[in-house]
């Protein structure tokens, strides 16, 4: 909308208004897109041309999604150790996850108590001890080695089992 202002002046005021004006009216700021953060000729030209810039888009989808495969693969490693693991110890990181996971203001005083002995527990005996199981089945160990890592791990976590 030009203001009066602008009416009255005339010339490139009005013109640059009013072009303005009809641009918004058309629609056409829905049709043709400027990417000004594009990083490419290739991304800018597609984010400039009319209609091709609603079929195709540049984003980093494939990297994110090749991330999130990976994260997966480490994920299901780890979720094979934990089975492995005698159930003492299971039931230890399970207690430990779930109390971590709770917001500090609504953890009793006993919960937060817990925790503290729960996390000196998986950083001191939990962690090491899951690493060199990693470690032992990435490089094909045999059962008798990872079942004497599992049965020390059994017993370093004994001292943290509730009684």
């Amino acid at each position: 909308m030009l203001s009066n202002t602008e009416w009255l002046a005339g010339g490139w005021p009005a013109l640059k208004g009013m072009a303005s004006w009809s641009y918004d009216q058309t629609g056409l700021q829905n049709f043709v897109r400027w990417d000004s953060e594009a990083g490419t000729w290739m991304e800018m030209t597609l984010s400039a041309t009319p209609g091709v810039n609603r079929l195709l888009g540049v984003t980093d989808y494939g990297a994110r999604e090749k991330q999130l495969g990976q994260e997966r693969v480490r994920d299901a490693a780890r979720a094979k150790v934990r089975a492995s693991m005698p159930e003492l110890v299971q039931q230890l990181h399970g207690e430990y996850q779930f109390l971590r996971s709770m917001s500090g203001g609504i953890m009793t005083d006993r919960q937060q108590v817990r925790l503290r002995e729960l996390s000196v527990w998986y950083r001191q005996v939990y962690q090491p001890m899951a690493e060199q199981i990693t470690f032992a089945q990435e490089n094909g160990a045999a059962g008798s080695t990872l079942g004497g890592i599992r049965r020390e791990l059994e017993a370093l976590s004994e001292g943290f089992a509730r009684q």
